[in-house]
């Protein structure tokens, strides 16, 4: 059987042109909220499926869920707003590693399912 290569749906292919587009803007983007007195925070793109779970409502069905090879459920990230939650409630009590007050920019991809035959919205990545 011959393997058709192709980008699975939801997901594609930045080609050199597009890409250093992309690039740029992203980067003007980033100069912009560093000049706002933003910070950087990143996050993993995988998240424990309990933490996304019961977050979205009705759009909970469309997080990319999946085991670990330790049996453990993950997802891919939605959106931003749960994994900064979870930083946040994670770090809030270590002594001054988050600040009380913080202009936090993310700049990440995020993923989720496509119906089939529906058309893909372009989230692929939210800046904020």
């Amino acid at each position: 059987m011959k393997i058709k290569p192709q980008t699975p749906k939801g997901f594609r292919d930045f080609l050199p042109s597009a890409a250093t587009r992309r690039a740029f803007l992203l980067d003007k983007l980033t100069l912009t909220f560093k000049k706002y007195g933003f910070e950087p925070l990143e996050t993993p793109a995988v998240e424990f499926a309990q933490t996304l779970k019961g977050k979205y409502g009705e759009e909970e069905k469309l997080i990319y869920e999946f085991e670990d090879r330790g049996g453990r459920a993950v997802a891919l990230r939605y959106d931003q707003t749960v994994p900064l939650a979870r930083v946040v409630a994670q770090y809030q009590d270590l002594g001054g590693t988050l600040p009380t007050k913080a202009r936090l920019t993310r700049r990440k991809s995020i993923w989720y399912y496509v119906v089939a035959g529906a058309e893909p919205d372009s989230k692929d990545v939210i800046c904020g």
